[in-house]
């Protein structure tokens, strides 16, 4: 008989088929002795665009349009077979999409009364995969109905939530959900929380030993420092010594104590002990985007994706080899044959006394946690990081090494060190100094030296002291320190926060991080996260509103129901039920109230109220209403102004100040006025004639639009206009120079008529760039365009999928089209790429034309 196999991962298609399709198997059941055809869905194959809450929350299911030719596939070969295994992932997802799988091919009129089987694995061996199979069950529709609770939950949210965001805060493309907003919040709180900091003064006092005469000294070893604990027989606490006039009286009694001494420090105690670092648990997707994003400097997103491709697969000696597990996982646990192959690597590489007697285990405490997969790990640990260096870029090297390095060296020993702590005394003061020493490297041993530094530092030795010594000090010296503010939350120290709280999912965690810099609510500078005025617009308007619903505990709390209902103990209709006549009736309660502002207080001069309003993505304070007889005046905030910190007296300040428009007294060379104003691409300038024709002009930004002069205004002017014409050669029909709405740029066209443009940057003027170097300009960066990988080509179409700065995408030369996360860049087929450049397209279309531009100038 011939059987369908349809698993989730396309990778994992190839290694279940070589396992069944094996010919020297030994099987007690005959069924399994035909053959199989293994197909992927690549994840969810439907996608529910509604919730039709009439008929009892049905989620209205429509075909994923990149799917389209895996479905076809397995529609095929399932008219050809006799027998259906479903293998997808063990969890609510993987339920769900098997339950999927069976619906479309039962509506396509592909199984007829044929077998239909749920098979179950936790780990990618034979054993386990022909277990499965000897062992089918049915598809658990507790676990599809707890996945279905989840999806209408998160709709009802967002879907409801989103637009009344964006009418409240009148900027276009907001967008607020159960993980996301939630996300936001604690970059908003973890921000106002350093901006609130106020640094607290503290002095330590140390000792510096010099060389004993009778202690030989440790070779290359840097002067021993001493901390003081103890002033005058008090111990003392953290930050205790607030003042320099207190650390100054200190110093002055620990000097007169030691002329008693002739200046020696007598050692009081010393203890010694030994102490075991455990190796590091396997990586799970939260572990594993903290450690990459650190070790790389990138994205989530960016790690997600380098990942991604370990897992898919790299040509390796010329065989497409998947060289890690699926990544997206919860799981720390790895399988028995996984840890058994990495304790025969280590024994051979490292010796069997650097391994423990037993096999370590992990078991994974994360309350909601679904060990659908392994941990992340090496599909063959005996590929070492310098027997794929040739096969790998740079990146992918290094996040291929951190994942090999953890997996070997969790069934490593511990390592151990030699600790020592050493107590000096004179009079009633006391100091103390410690050293470490790695005695035995353990897991270390598998880490190259710059790694181990990292994780360990550099051992502190210290001079064999015995009880007794005298031991000279050459300085007392006091220090003055400043108690810091908590850290900005960066890639890794995120997703940490999210998984305590069981906030998201870890396929979920990197297009959280996207959507939130997408959205402009964050931005990302030396890999921390600075919230912008509108993100914190957006947190203070649902903490006031919708409190209950983007609250940390909500997620957590909605996963102990799913978790009921995916173990049969309670039924769907009811947890939904419950939520949505909550929820609809406080929505509803919330569509009459005003749009989201601060007010700040009246204004002391005209009485007027000051408030922040927000529209448009951006932050202004507001004097006066429109219902006023005088008009209200505006004033722009930054968009890093956090709103809520806006304060009364820094309004008025605001609106006393100089602002735009202002007219400079002079007049031009021509006798025109000039006028500075601001402008919705920035500050201008206009001159008018005699005759009241006007003029205008960009400032750029070397340029203050408050203090530019006329002799700057006159430089302005005489500059050529723009758009200028550069020149041409051979290759390019035309080369403009102009300034556009984000910067100066080329404007070139080939001797083919084909277009195209070219940045400047922020060193070159457009009014003055010559052709020698805007040929320059445009050659780097057609080199810079070639030199991007190609992940797929479609060479009739002209269609490539390319991997650029910002992740893959698709092009034909003239449009780009991001490739969403939700899609593997590798997997799409030609359909796929040729909607998303055709919504692209459209896209591009329905953009209003834009406004008449005043004239430019360099």
């Amino acid at each position: 008989m011939n059987n369908l196999v349809v698993v989730e991962s396309p990778a994992k298609s190839v290694t279940i088929g070589r396992y069944l399709n094996d010919k020297n198997r030994n099987l007690n059941d005959k069924k399994t002795s035909n053959s199989f055809k293994i197909l992927a869905t690549g994840g969810h194959i439907y996608e529910s665009n509604k919730v039709d809450i009439e008929d009892g929350f049905k989620l209205n299911y429509e075909l994923i349009p990149s799917k389209r030719k895996n479905v076809d596939s397995i529609v095929k070969e399932m008219r050809k077979a006799d027998r259906l295994y479903l293998a997808t992932d063990p969890d609510r997802e993987g339920e769900a999409i098997s339950a999927h799988v069976l619906d479309l091919l039962e509506k396509r009129g592909a199984l007829k009364q044929k077998e239909v089987h749920r098979i179950v694995f936790h780990e990618v061996t034979q054993q386990a995969v022909l277990n499965s199979i000897e062992n089918p069950g049915d598809i658990s529709q507790t676990l599809v109905q707890a996945q279905q609770s989840r999806d209408a939950l998160d709709w009802l949210v967002g879907f409801n939530l989103s637009p009344l965001l964006i009418r409240k805060l009148r900027t276009p493309h907001l967008s607020a959900g159960r993980v996301q907003s939630p996300a936001l919040r604690l970059i908003v709180e973890r921000q106002r929380e350093i901006d609130r900091f106020v640094a607290t003064e503290y002095w330590t006092i140390a000792a510096e030993l010099g060389n004993q005469d009778s202690i030989q000294p440790i070779a290359d070893s840097k002067p021993i420092e001493a901390q003081l604990t103890h002033l005058d027989g008090h111990q003392l606490k953290k930050h205790e010594i607030g003042s320099e006039a207190q650390a100054g009286a200190a110093v002055e009694s620990i000097e007169q104590a030691l002329k008693g001494t002739h200046g020696k420090l007598t050692v009081a105690a010393i203890n010694r002990k030994q102490r075991k670092r455990k190796p590091p648990v396997p990586f799970k997707t939260s572990s594993f985007v903290q450690s990459a994003s650190q070790r790389l400097k990138r994205s989530a997103a960016d790690v997600a994706r380098i990942a991604q491709k370990l897992y898919e697969g790299l040509e390796i000696k010329g065989t497409l080899t998947g060289l890690i597990t699926y990544t997206r996982t919860d799981s720390i646990t790895l399988s028995s044959s996984a840890t058994n192959q990495i304790r025969n690597f280590v024994a051979k590489t490292y010796g069997q006394e650097n391994m423990p007697k037993s096999a370590r285990t992990y078991k994974t405490k994360s309350k909601n946690a679904q060990e659908a997969h392994e941990a992340i790990r090496p599909t063959d640990i005996f590929l070492t990081p310098s027997k794929v260096r040739p096969y790998l870029n740079q990146e992918q090297f290094l996040v291929y090494r951190l994942i090999w390095e953890r997996s070997v060296a969790c069934q490593m020993n511990d390592a151990i060190y030699a600790d020592v702590s050493v107590q000096f005394q004179v009079a009633d003061h006391q100091f103390r100094t410690s050293g470490s020493t790695l005695v035995s490297p353990g897991w270390l041993a598998v880490l190259d030296s710059s790694d181990r530094e990292q994780n360990t530092g550099k051992d502190k030795s210290l001079p064999p002291f015995t009880e007794g010594d005298l031991v000279a000090v050459d300085k007392i010296r006091k220090d003055q320190h400043f108690t810091q503010p908590p850290p900005r939350f960066n890639t890794g120290s995120l997703i940490k926060q999210l998984e305590e709280y069981g906030i998201g999912r870890p396929s979920t965690w990197p297009s959280i991080i996207t959507k939130l810099v997408d959205r402009n609510y964050v931005i990302v500078q030396n890999q921390s996260f600075y919230a912008q005025s509108l993100g914190c617009m957006v947190v203070d308007y649902l903490n006031m509103h919708f409190a209950l619903y983007v609250d940390y505990g909500f997620t957590g709390k909605v996963e102990d129901r799913l978790d009921e209902i995916a173990r049969g103990e309670s039924e769907r209709l009811p947890l939904l039920n419950r939520f949505w006549k909550e929820f609809s009736e406080h929505l509803n309660s919330k569509l009459a109230a005003p749009g989201f502002e601060i007010v700040l207080g009246p204004d002391p001069d005209s009485g007027r109220e000051l408030l922040v309003r927000v529209r448009h993505g951006g932050s202004f304070l507001q004097l006066g209403r429109r219902t006023d007889e005088e008009k209200p005046l505006f004033r722009s905030l930054p968009r890093q102004q956090d709103p809520s910190l806006v304060t009364l007296d820094y309004a008025i300040e605001q609106f006393s100040a100089p602002s735009l428009p202002r007219t400079l007294d002079e007049r031009s060379s021509k006798g025109e006025v000039i006028e500075i104003k601001s402008g919705r691409y920035g500050p201008y300038f206009s001159c008018t004639d005699e005759a009241g024709k006007v003029e205008s002009y960009n400032l750029d930004d070397s340029h203050d639009p408050m203090s530019v002069t006329i002799e700057e205004i006159e430089k302005i002017l005489a500059q050529p206009k723009l758009p200028r014409s550069i020149g041409k050669n051979d290759e390019f029909a035309d080369i403009v120079a102009n300034r556009g709405r984000f910067g100066p740029y080329l404007s070139v066209t080939r001797a083919s008529g084909e277009k195209f443009n070219v940045s400047l940057g922020k060193t070159l003027n457009p009014a003055t760039v010559t052709l020698d170097q805007a040929l320059e300009i445009v050659r780097g960066a057609k080199q810079r365009r070639s030199s991007r990988t190609v992940i797929k080509a479609f060479e009739k179409e002209k269609i490539q999928i390319l991997d650029g700065r910002y992740g893959p995408y698709v092009t034909d030369g003239k449009t780009n089209a991001t490739i969403p996360s939700s899609l593997i860049a590798s997997d799409l087929d030609l359909q796929t790429c040729q909607d998303l450049l055709a919504k692209k397209k459209q896209a591009k279309s329905r953009k209003s034309p834009a406004p008449r531009r005043r004239k430019k100038s360099g």
